[in-house]
């Protein structure tokens, strides 16, 4: 790699966060032949892929494909034939092969040119015309097309002096702009049309805007939301190099000016939110509901085109070569994953899915599984409202437009159904649980409010097992960085715990045991009070964990003297991982219980003096060094003896990887031999160290016989 490369790698390593994937490529491979075998009998429309993927936005079709165009017209991103190239990094997810029964609907719209197109339920609408360019006519009509009667509708015809622009639907309303911009007029207006009543309006004109007069600026982009019937767009300011944002309710009739931009800007609307750009590599989301903007994105690129859901942006950025970069962001500001890198054309995010054209090539993301599927090719313009995508078929000039369009699959998680657990088995909702649960979930640092309505229960039964049902986070927050899921877990852990009454914790999503483990890395784990050294898996060691370990060690030790003196029972798996220093623990504590078998002082208790804690790194996850000076006091006397513990995390559980008490005449002293330096943790593993202590062993077990 030349120098050039390298100092661009460093460069986009800096400026990109790591994708958080999940590193259990077997289970992916697995689960990928899953979901091939399931969709084996998939009907014509519906493509089946992805078990489990995953909230709402319809935007704008007619921005993408105009944005699109207008961005190789202008030159913001270098063009050129190149190779068609898969995305070449291994941070952005993998790119699956289409299924042959994946096939998606064709409707042939009798036009030589289809400007935009959008769909709704059965209902497909386009603007388009039969007219070429060599006409010199502009005139675009808008036709609305059933897919279940596959009847045709020439909805709006254009006149002299206006031509259809868009044109966007939802459940009650179609709306579009017609403008005079090819006639040189400068003139615009805002249509709405109500689908149950057949009712036309123009919702806003050029000749409402105070002292607008201007033919060469180009008429606003218009984008409407699925579910709230809102419709918002950017005008100019007259005499200003300005643009103010405009949001438009439907039903009420209402339109209010919610922010302004210094550049001359696209707007994007979801149902609880808004976007716009506000300079070259900014832009706002402005939160409907609250009235106020959430903090603005900053990238270090041109940022083109950002969108939005009710749960992510997405935009397109470029970098220092001719190739741009697709990107995912949670609205909350989790860290963002680079979707696609290449020669990306038009882009758009649905319910579940982020769609995209590359090189004549349909791509679809699912951000619950974290992977990327083509679903067409040849095509160019994509649109994705809800989990239906629509998009434009190549063509030669004189043949007519064909539009493609399939519906993507509602995510399931069919692959953990032996995993769920039943409603029959929870026990009653708890009230003050979902309290404490919820407050968290709202007002947490990490998440932000994009949480705060992710608890669909918290359910305890007389036993004190608690479920803890969630809505499936990966549909609001992805899949965050482990430290920010970590965060999480253990805040809910103290939260719930802090409840007396709860004995053991079970986490789901809709009831999933399995789905929440993949999502967390940690697995099907039950969380419970007594478990108290049993920690967060993660794949280091830390100081921080010096607490917990401490716990372990004087636990261990209690149950090792009230073995020796008292003759209790010990599981030393509960603190051992290894066999060999198991097995040696075993005969340490016989031998010492039975030397002082003729003793009848039991001990009541033991107590630690100051004791001492270092940590050490190393390739293994790193390791702590416990000292722990005892006072094993008895009914009747006592006496103390200092103890050196080694301690790992193995599979997220701190566990002892050597154990000794090195005090004149005790065991540890004649057997492994006095003055040991305790810092090596992988002791227990050297079969020949063991080897030879396994002989002192039986050497000094004969000598006391």
């Amino acid at each position: 790699m030349d120098k050039k490369l390298k100092d661009l790698k460093n460069d986009m390593d800096t400026a990109i966060s790591s994708a958080p994937y999940f590193k259990e490529q077997d289970r992916k491979q697995i689960r990928s032949k899953i979901r091939t075998m399931q969709t084996a009998d998939t009907p014509k429309r519906r493509l089946n892929f992805w078990p489990a993927v995953l909230t709402a936005a319809a935007v704008s079709a007619f921005i993408f494909i105009l944005g699109g165009m207008a961005a190789k017209e202008l030159g913001l991103f270098a063009t050129g034939e190149k190779p068609r190239t898969e995305p070449p990094h291994e941070n952005v997810p993998p790119v699956i092969n289409p299924d042959d029964n994946d096939k998606p609907d064709v409707i042939d719209t009798g036009m030589l040119r289809v400007h935009y197109q959008d769909i709704h339920g059965d209902t497909v609408i386009w603007s388009g015309t039969n007219d070429t360019p060599e006409s010199g006519s502009f005139g675009y009509d808008m036709t609305t097309y059933n897919m279940r009667t596959e009847e045709f509708s020439e909805l709006i015809t254009s006149d002299f002096d206006f031509e259809v622009y868009g044109g966007q639907i939802n459940e009650d309303w179609i709306t579009w702009v017609d403008a005079g911009l090819f006639k040189e007029t400068g003139k615009w207006r805002i249509y709405a049309l109500n689908r149950e009543s057949g009712n036309k309006m123009v919702i806003r004109e050029s000749s409402d805007v105070p002292g607008y007069s201007n033919p060469n600026v180009m008429e606003p982009r218009i984008s409407m939301s699925s579910g709230t019937n809102r419709l918002t767009w950017a005008e100019p300011v007259a005499g200003e190099n300005k643009t103010m944002i405009q949001l438009y309710d439907l039903d009420t009739g209402v339109m209010q000016t919610v922010g302004e931009s210094d550049v001359r800007t696209l707007t994007k609307i979801s149902n609880d939110y808004l976007l716009w750009t506000d300079g070259d590599k900014d832009f706002v989301v402005y939160s409907i509901k609250e009235k106020k903007m959430d903090p603005a994105f900053t990238n270090n690129m041109f940022t083109y085109a950002p969108t939005l859901n009710d749960t992510y942006v997405v935009w397109q950025e470029a970098t220092e070569t001719s190739e741009t970069r697709l990107v995912i962001s949670s609205i909350a500001g989790s860290k963002e994953v680079e979707l696609f890198r290449g020669d990306i054309n038009t882009f758009d995010i649905g319910e579940d899915y982020v769609v995209w054209e590359s090189e004549q090539i349909i791509y679809a993301y699912s951000w619950t599984y974290r992977e990327t599927k083509e679903i067409g090719q040849n095509g160019e313009f994509p649109v994705i409202r809800g989990n239906t995508v629509i998009w434009q078929q190549l063509k030669e000039d004189s043949e007519s437009t064909k539009l493609q369009v399939i519906d993507l699959e509602k995510p399931k998680f069919d692959e953990y159904l032996e995993k769920m657990i039943e409603k029959d088995n929870l026990g009653d909702r708890n009230e003050d649980l979902e309290t404490d649960i919820k407050e968290w979930l709202s007002t947490n640092a990490v998440f932000g409010k994009a949480l705060k309505n992710g608890l669909f229960g918290a359910y305890l039964d007389t036993k004190g097992t608690v479920v803890v049902d969630f809505v499936p986070f990966m549909n609001i927050v992805g899949v965050p960085a482990w430290e920010e899921r970590k965060v999480l877990l253990e805040a809910m852990n103290e939260i719930i715990f802090n409840h007396p009454e709860v004995k053991e914790i079970y986490y789901t999503f809709n009831l999933n045991f399995t789905a929440f483990g993949d999502w967390t890395e940690v697995g099907e784990h039950v969380y419970t009070r007594d478990d108290e050294y049993q920690t967060i898996p993660s794949d280091q060691l830390s100081l921080e964990d010096s607490e917990t370990a401490y716990e372990m060690c004087v636990n261990a030790l209690t149950d090792y003297y009230e073995a020796v003196w008292n003759g209790s029972d010990i599981d030393l798996d509960t603190f051992i991982d290894n066999d060999d220093l198991n097995r040696y623990m075993q005969k340490k504590i016989q031998s010492q219980h039975d030397l002082h078998a003729g003793y009848t002082d039991k001990v009541k208790n033991i107590e630690i003096d100051d004791w001492e804690v270092d940590y050490s790194d190393d390739a293994d996850g790193g390791f702590l060094y416990l000292h722990l000076p005892a006072h094993i006091k008895k009914f009747v006397g006592g006496y103390g003896e200092g103890t050196e513990f080694l301690v790992r995390k193995v599979n997220g559980k701190l566990v002892i990887v050597d154990w000794y008490t090195g005090g004149k005449d005790t065991y540890d002293f004649m057997v492994r031999g006095d003055n040991q330096t305790i810092d090596n943790p992988n002791i227990w593993n050297d079969s020949e160290w063991v080897k030879k202590l396994d002989a002192k062993v039986n050497e000094f077990s004969g000598s006391t016989k």
